[in-house]
């Protein structure tokens, strides 16, 4: 008779024991899931959020360069800037006082190489040139004779980015007259005009008042000897 107390005892477990399947596994309605099982699926939806494709924006505000790849080199300077590397063949003088002339809508490129020394500062200084820019001005100078207009404001501008150059215009008849060139301590030459920008000036020749033509000496050198490119240009309005 002592069998029917185990039955008992099997019986009142039943209904609140799990349920053991192979493996170990449990299963049952009620029952706890497995450990870990939730937070491995989660985990894993969590990486796929973040491992997906990303979209790398553009935030550093700057312009994204092409890169040059045909073998060129490319530069940002000016087309029309002076090359100072450039040959330019000295004028041949026209006596032993001018070298050439200039006329308004000139746009030419010269160059003190060879130029002949005729004045220096005792002579710019006696003619009144101002401003003068300090120097000796003992090298060579190059000349032009130029005819103003007469009713016309005439600028003649000059470039000098290899050097130091100083351009002047002496207003003086004689040469054209009878070929009489200045001397240095000659009364009649006071009328003179300078700009001492030493590189990049600009002179300025003002209309006659009754419209008359009239000659001037323009003259190029730098206040210490040196051989250099230069342009002028000669705007007459």
């Amino acid at each position: 008779m002592r069998p029917a107390p185990m039955l008992l005892a099997v019986g009142l477990c039943l209904p609140s024991c799990a349920i053991f399947g192979k493996g170990g596994d449990t299963a049952g309605a009620g029952g706890p899931a497995p450990v870990g099982a939730d937070d491995d699926d989660e985990g894993a939806d969590e990486d796929d959020e973040s491992d997906g494709p990303e979209t790398d924006i553009d935030t550093d505000a700057d312009t994204d360069v092409e890169t040059d790849t045909d073998g060129d080199t490319d530069t940002d300077t000016d087309p029309d800037a002076l090359d100072c590397s450039q040959r330019v063949t000295p004028p041949t003088g026209i006596d032993a006082c001018v070298d050439t002339t200039l006329r308004c809508g000139d746009r030419i490129i010269g160059t003190t190489q060879g130029a002949a020394s005729r004045w220096g500062e005792d002579a710019y200084v006696n003619w009144y040139c101002f401003p003068l820019p300090d120097g000796d001005y003992a090298g060579g100078e190059v000349v032009y004779d130029f005819q103003h207009p007469g009713d016309k404001n005439v600028e003649i501008t000059l470039e000098s980015p290899c050097d130091e150059l100083d351009v002047l215009a002496l207003r003086w008849a004689f040469w054209d007259a009878d070929g009489e060139c200045p001397s240095e301590n000659s009364t009649l030459a006071s009328d003179c005009t300078a700009d001492d920008s030493r590189g990049d000036g600009t002179i300025t020749l003002p209309e006659i008042p009754d419209g008359t033509p009239y000659h001037y000496l323009v003259v190029v050198e730098g206040p210490e000897p040196v051989d250099t490119l230069y342009r002028l240009t000669v705007d007459c309005q």
